[in-house]
């Protein structure tokens, strides 16, 4: 497995995996395909040049996640994992790095937002420690606090 920071010239792969996140699993999300399946190269671009994103490889890109920094913490946003490699500890990989980016930057938490039914996701979360702190619509939002309130 390898985790690398996504910049800008690293656009297609981003394309890619963002438009294979929203096509195999739209109700996880709040951005739909057709927003982004015609969005431009400065688009795409423009987007990994807000906060940190990562891409993740078995043997070929097949995950993403970003932080961006909200307040006094960091929204986690975007995890995904390509259907044929989840399973494989990707989605906690990811997890773990935006919370060591998020402890780097001084945030009091990591925030996110959750799709109710949802119930993979929301495993994955409260296994590493994120809890209930509202509800949004259609979702939970869940908080892993990172130090002292």
């Amino acid at each position: 497995m390898r985790i690398a920071l996504a910049h800008a010239e690293d656009w297609q792969q981003w394309r890619t995996l963002r438009l294979a996140a929203l096509a195999e699993s739209p109700q996880a999300f709040g951005s739909r395909y057709a927003e982004w399946a015609q969005a431009d190269e400065a688009r795409w671009r423009q987007r990994l040049s807000h906060g940190q994103n990562w891409i993740a490889s078995l043997d070929e890109p097949c995950a993403m996640v970003s932080g961006m920094p909200a307040g006094e913490g960091v929204n986690l946003i975007g995890l995904w994992v390509a259907p044929q490699s989840r399973r494989r500890g990707l989605a906690a990989a990811l997890l773990e790095t935006v919370i060591a980016w998020a402890i780097t930057t001084g945030a009091a938490q990591v925030e996110l937002e959750v799709k109710q039914r949802n119930h993979e996701a929301r495993r994955i979360y409260t296994r590493r420690g994120f809890t209930f702190s509202r509800r949004v619509e259609d979702e939970d939002v869940l908080t892993l606090a990172l130090r002292p309130a």
